[in-house]
């Protein structure tokens, strides 16, 4: 697929002359333009409801919480997929894409989850929101890092690698983090949770970059 032409400038003396040069999309490509399609629209839909938490104005009782976590769900999308991006192989086999396509689809669903969809006419309490909604929010992030922690376990890559035990050690770890925020309501104990798990991909994706 030809997606990229440049024009070469005659110079002074010369003959005008148009260069074509094209860029041709390998598979691994394509596969990252699906995930591009899942990220965006976790990114949308976090940009929408923070739009109509704004513009609701003084019907909104903020908390931090649900903010909070909202950040660390962007934060994962984002990191996710630059982890994804730089991997760039160049062969992808039908279980890697549907299991990754899996994982993004979460993280899209945990995104949605974070905040509130509309803003009742009558207003509406951010704290109230956050710990009637925990078990939704909390439940798809324990589901991501399980699975998350799975797909590590089982690919023979990754068995491995020196670092095998510390990653999946450190995946279900996480998991088990999510899954007590489902049951403990202890403001202390959600702050201190998600301000770890956030430190904690901060510090993972903090070195990755495009290109």
């Amino acid at each position: 697929m030809l997606i990229c032409r440049s024009l070469s400038l005659p110079r002074s003396g010369q003959l005008t002359h148009l260069a074509l040069t094209s860029y041709v999309m390998g598979s691994y490509q394509y596969f990252v333009l699906l995930i591009v399609v899942l990220v965006g629209l976790a990114v949308s839909d976090v940009t929408i409801s923070l739009h109509k938490l704004l513009a609701a104005g003084r019907r909104v009782q903020w908390h931090w919480a649900a903010p909070a976590a909202t950040f660390l769900s962007v934060v994962l999308v984002t990191g996710e997929f630059m982890s994804t991006w730089s991997s760039k192989n160049g062969t992808i086999w039908f279980p890697s894409v549907l299991s990754t396509v899996g994982l993004f689809v979460l993280l899209y669903l945990g995104a949605a989850a974070a905040l509130p969809d509309e803003v009742p006419s009558e207003g509406l309490n951010l704290k109230t929101f956050y710990y009637s909604n925990r078990t939704h929010f909390w439940g798809l992030m324990t589901l991501f890092m399980a699975a998350q922690m799975l797909l590590v376990a089982v690919n023979p890559l990754n068995q491995a690698s020196p670092h095998f035990l510390f990653f999946v050690g450190q995946d279900a770890l996480v998991a088990l983090v999510c899954a007590s925020l489902i049951w403990i309501r202890h403001a202390w104990w959600h702050a201190l949770c998600i301000a770890a798990f956030l430190s904690l991909e901060l510090l993972n994706w903090w070195g990755l970059k495009l290109g």
